[in-house]
């Protein structure tokens, strides 16, 4: 029985000092002294419990938005080098649309002073009649 109560002591005495432990962290840091109320402790552990794992979802929610949204990003980046391309081709064409027309309005001008050509409206290589001159 002396041993169990010089293990009860000896606990005691190495809680008191956990306590004065924290309690003087507790001052240092400008908080209150909880080492007197468990309960309020347990509170605060729990509390404390429950932000660190709101704190984990919301960091995995975080990075799954972040991947999200660098997909998206490549997506963008794609979709105008895509643009980029189609307008360069399209320049390309029309450029190209440009000088035929321009050559076939050329022979449809000379033709014309030659009355040997007419021209129906818009210009349209494949709209260019001939006729026989009188």
């Amino acid at each position: 029985a002396a041993e169990v109560a010089a293990a009860a002591a000896a606990a005691d005495t190495a809680n008191d000092s956990n306590a004065d432990i924290g309690a003087g962290v507790a001052s240092a840091l400008g908080l209150p002294d909880l080492s007197g109320a468990p309960d309020k402790v347990l509170l605060l552990s729990s509390l404390v419990d429950n932000l660190v794992k709101h704190a984990a979802s919301c960091e995995k929610k975080l990075a799954a938005e972040q991947r999200a949204n660098l997909s998206l990003r490549v997506s963008v980046w794609t979709l105008e080098r895509q643009n980029s391309q189609l307008q360069q081709q399209l320049n390309s064409v029309s450029q190209s649309f440009q000088q035929l027309v321009g050559g076939a309005q050329g022979v449809v001008d000379n033709a014309e002073v030659h009355g040997a050509y007419t021209l129906a409206a818009p210009v349209d290589v494949s709209q260019i009649q001939t006729t026989v001159a009188q």
